[in-house]
């Protein structure tokens, strides 16, 4: 079954994976690795590190950050779609349940009595509030923040409406059955129609990733030995230096996977956070290419 982190949880995965990011971020001063680094200066009193070993260590840092919270927030996307998946069932239950004579707090503590899926568990909390004496608003609204879907606060809404003006309660809850499976629908819809975009993201990047490889390894290493070999001005050797254009591609190819990533994640998801994984999926692929590859 699908479990969640709160929010109190999520931030104190958050506290404790930015602390460990900067661990390993710290680590090439003190080791003292930045000391032994190569450096070209591209300005009078600008120098440059060209060496992508020491900027590993602050992606590895970035990606040892991201693993946790990453993980937390796909949880708790399985957990909220797993809810929203199963709302049209629900108030087709509670129309049912109407149609034979119960009221919605009767119908509610019913149902919650069914399963263990994530809806279920969510209803059994509502129910144990109403037992308790609070309000229906109330308990839903609970619901509703825990959850914290559009969806969810939609459906809620309605039904606190619903019993607060009366009327045929049978008939608004089949209209919100209806209602909440074409959302559902156009949800999965969205999700297909959008799926060619990531792809589109992640190609860029690979396409990236291989041009770099290529102009480092083939182009700017032959051109610089050839350079080299005839003699050439200093300042042209360090501009065709090729762990130059390597770092330089490897911080573009971060960039990418930064940007790409979290742009992912709100095509995918609707939020930015969903792309974390995308995130680290596309850093864990440049760190492969420019640590073995190139």
């Amino acid at each position: 079954m699908p479990v969640r982190f709160t929010k109190k949880q999520i931030e104190l995965i958050l506290a404790i994976s930015i602390a460990l990011g900067l661990l390993f971020a710290i680590i090439p001063f003190a080791i003292g690795y930045h000391t032994k680094v190569k450096t070209v200066t591209i300005a009078p009193g600008i120098s440059f590190i060209v060496d992508v070993v020491f900027y590993d260590f602050f992606v590895v840092g970035l990606i040892v950050a991201l693993i946790p919270s990453s993980m937390a927030e796909y949880i708790n996307y399985k957990w909220r779609k797993s809810i929203e998946k199963r709302l049209p069932h629900l108030f087709r239950d509670l129309a049912e349940a109407s149609h034979s004579g119960m009221t919605i707090f009767q119908a509610i503590e019913e149902i919650s009595r069914r399963g263990s899926d994530p809806l279920t568990e969510e209803l059994r909390r509502v129910s144990i509030q109403l037992s308790l004496g609070a309000s229906l608003e109330e308990a839903l609204d609970s619901m509703a923040r825990r959850v914290n879907t559009p969806m969810v606060r939609r459906c809620v809404q309605m039904i606190t409406q619903t019993s607060k003006g009366g009327g045929k309660v049978t008939e608004v809850l089949d209209t919100i059955a209806e209602f909440t499976s074409a959302l559902v629908s156009f949800e999965d819809e969205r999700a297909t129609l959008m799926r060619p975009y990531v792809w589109i993201i992640y190609t860029a990047l690979i396409i990236l990733l291989a041009i770099s490889a290529m102009m480092t390894k083939l182009l700017i290493g032959t051109l610089s030995a050839m350079i080299t070999a005839l003699g050439a001005p200093e300042g042209l050797t360090i501009y065709l230096d090729p762990d130059f254009f390597k770092t330089v591609f490897f911080h573009a190819a971060v960039i990418e996977s930064i940007i790409g990533g979290l742009m992912v994640g709100k095509i995918s998801t609707g939020t930015a956070y969903g792309g974390f994984k995308h995130v680290l999926i596309m850093l864990i692929m440049t760190l492969i290419t420019f640590n073995f590859l190139v």
